[in-house]
C-alpha cells in the first residue's frame, strides 16, 4: 500500500525505520535508492551493535566508563592510566577504528535517554569546532547529557595553546611522536607534500617528505595518516598506538603527565555527578 501511495504522492510519503534508529526511507522503488538505503542501514546495524555492547558494559561496570572517538584514543588513555597509576577507578570501552566524533555524539545521546548505573564519559578530540562549541558552550568544561552520561573535549595541553587540531597524540612531545621504530616513524602532515607522477599509480598524487616542515601550517598541523604505506619511512597512528600500549621498551621514556588533564577532568565530572541536585 505504501508503494501505491508513493506513486500518487511521492513528496508526502515516507517510511520511518524504527528498527534502525529512525532512518527515514522514501517509498520509492529504484536500484540506486535501494543501494544507498542498504549502506545507511548497514551503518545503523553496526551502530546498534556498538550501542548494545556499551549498554551491557555499563551494566557490568562499577567504575566510570570511558568512550572515545576511536580505537587508538583508548589505547593511549589505557597506557597513560597505567603509567600514571590512574586506572583503579576507570574502565575503557573499545570502539572500532573508524568510529568518529559523530557516532560518539550519537551514542551518548542514545545512552542518556535512560539512567545509567555507572558514569559514562565520552572523550572528543579537539579538532572539530562544532563539537568543541557544543560541549564547552558558555565556558563549561563538560556537557551533561543527562542520566549519568557526559561528554568532554581533550583539554589543551601545555605548549599546544596555539594549535587548532588537537588530537590525543598531541599530548606527547613532538620528539616522542617522531621516535622511530624499525626505520619508520609518525609524521605530521606539514612534513609531507604530494607530487604528480605519470609513471606511478597512474598519475595519482604521491606523498613525499618535505626537506623542511611547512612552518606556515604549524598551528593547524595534524598527524599524517592518509596513504601512509605510500610514504617511505612512515607508520600509521594505529601502529604508533600499538607501540605505546604494547611495547614498553618503545615508550619507557615517554612523559605521560599531560594525560593528567584528562583524568582530572573526569574526576570533576564524577564529583559533579555525586553532588548535583537530584
Amino acid at each position: 500500500m505504501a508503494m501505491g501511495l508513493a506513486d500518487e504522492a511521492l513528496a508526502r510519503s515516507k517510511i520511518i525505520d524504527l528498527d534502525n534508529f529512525g532512518i527515514s526511507k522514501d517509498p520509492y522503488n529504484s536500484d540506486l535508492y535501494a543501494e544507498v538505503y542498504e549502506m545507511m542501514t548497514a551503518d545503523s546495524v553496526n551502530f546498534r551493535q556498538q550501542y548494545h555492547q556499551l549498554k551491557a558494559a555499563t551494566e557490568k561496570s562499577s567504575k566510570t566508563l570511558i568512550v572515545t572517538e576511536g580505537k587508538t584514543d583508548i589505547q593511549h588513555l589505557k597506557a597513560a592510566a597505567k603509567a600514571l597509576a590512574r586506572n583503579d577507578s576507570l574502565s575503557f570501552f573499545d570502539v572500532p577504528a573508524d568510529w568518529g566524533d559523530s557516532k560518539l555524539e550519537k551514542l551518548l545521546e542514545q545512552l542518556s535517554k535512560l539512567k545509567q548505573s555507572c558514569t559514562v564519559v565520552g572523550v572528543f578530540d579537539r579538532d572539530v569546532d562544532r563539537i568543541v562549541s557544543d560541549v564547552e558552550r558558555d565556558g563549561r568544561l563538560f556537557k551533561n547529557y543527562g542520566n549519568n552520561v557526559y561528554g568532554m573535549c581533550l583539554p589543551v595541553p601545555p605548549g599546544r595553546e596555539f594549535y587548532s587540531n588537537i588530537s590525543i597524540e598531541f599530548y606527547y612531545a613532538d620528539d616522542e611522536l617522531k621516535k622511530p621504530h624499525d626505520g619508520k616513524r609518525l609524521h605530521f602532515d606539514n612534513e609531507v607534500c604530494y607530487f604528480q607522477s605519470a609513471s606511478a599509480n597512474r598519475g595519482k598524487p604521491v606523498p613525499q617528505l618535505r626537506t623542511q616542515p611547512e612552518s606556515a601550517d604549524e598551528s593547524i598541523k595534524k598527524i599524517f595518516d592518509t596513504n601512509v604505506s605510500e610514504l617511505s619511512g612512515a607508520h600509521s597512528k594505529a601502529r604508533f598506538a600499538d607501540l605505546v600500549e604494547g611495547e614498553s621498551e618503545f615508550s619507557k621514556d615517554f612523559d605521560f603527565s599531560n594525560f593528567n588533564l584528562v583524568f582530572n577532568r573526569i574526576l570533576e565530572i564524577e564529583e559533579y555527578e555525586r553532588t548535583k541536585p537530584q
